[in-house]
């Protein structure tokens, strides 16, 4: 990792951009355990422009926990000037291969969300093209994404190399790699097969010409770079994680920060989305009325 993106506790802020149906559960749940108390899973506080998180929900997030570190959130999105007076803002993102992305958020918005919508009517919806360029873009701008990407991002990685991208990011924040152990989380079931019809994946591929670019991009470019600058021994590393995953253990963190979620920042920032005119659950700004499927 370069020397321009090492991360300085107490002087930058974490910011994990999860990406619908990229396998970031599994990342929440590492960093919810490396900061602790310090991480938040944050969503919109205020109705903006584009319904994602802003500078001003940033700050009232600190006021609640003036110990802050790390976020993540859907909303949280790199093209729209998020900013902290005092701390600078490195994100980190997992980018999936698209028509795999597609065909897991038609069989959860089915199982999980009880939507009856065929297959060509989801083919359709907004989020199905090329979502994962304008998460990062804001617009069907490809090399703008690129640019974010390099400007902006601590690290970035394909979700099917998830111990690699760990270990680029214990580096990047000079901890050891067995710090960052998992188990996987949010692992799509087959217990309720949803039909997935011969006509879907063309399709798919066909909506999504520029997620495939930046998928491959990512994959074949971008993150061999940040292997080849890594600072120490990579196969070491990466060994000492997969050794830490076998002796994975909860321990007593797990039921404090869920009192700490739960029994504090999910109902303080509900009730101030409801205040401004928001419902109290849900990821983006969608105004009462008027919420979207995600």
């Amino acid at each position: 990792m370069t020397d321009r993106f090492a991360f300085q506790p107490g002087k930058d802020l974490l910011a994990f951009c999860h990406i619908e149906k990229a396998a970031g559960t599994s990342l929440i749940h590492v960093l919810r355990r490396v900061f602790f108390l310090r991480f938040a899973a944050v969503r919109p506080l205020r109705i903006t422009p584009d319904c994602n998180f802003s500078s001003a929900d940033l700050q009232t997030y600190r006021r609640l926990n003036p110990r802050l570190a790390c976020i993540a959130g859907h909303a949280l999105v790199p093209f729209n000037s998020l900013q902290s007076p005092d701390r600078r803002i490195l994100f980190v993102t997992q980018i999936r291969e698209p028509v795999a992305r597609v065909r897991s958020q038609f069989k959860f918005w089915r199982q999980r969300m009880g939507k009856g919508m065929s297959a060509r009517q989801f083919l359709d919806h907004p989020t199905v093209s090329n979502f994962q360029v304008r998460k990062l873009a804001g617009s069907d701008d490809l090399e703008l994404a690129k640019s974010h990407i390099r400007s902006k991002f601590l690290v970035a990685g394909p979700t099917e190399d998830f111990d690699r991208f760990l270990v680029l990011l214990s580096n990047a924040l000079d901890r050891p790699a067995s710090d960052f152990r998992y188990a996987r989380k949010n692992l799509a079931s087959d217990r309720e097969p949803v039909d997935i019809p011969d006509f879907f994946d063309e399709i798919a591929r066909q909506k999504n010409s520029l997620d495939e670019q930046l998928y491959h991009w990512i994959k074949d470019d971008y993150f061999p770079e940040l292997i080849n600058s890594y600072r120490g021994d990579f196969d070491a590393d990466l060994t000492s994680l997969g050794r830490a995953n076998r002796k994975h253990g909860a321990g007593l963190g797990p039921a404090m920060d869920s009192v700490y979620r739960n029994g504090y920042l999910k109902p303080v920032t509900g009730l101030i989305r409801r205040m401004n005119g928001l419902p109290w659950a849900g990821s983006y700004a969608y105004q009462l009325g008027n919420r979207r499927d995600t």
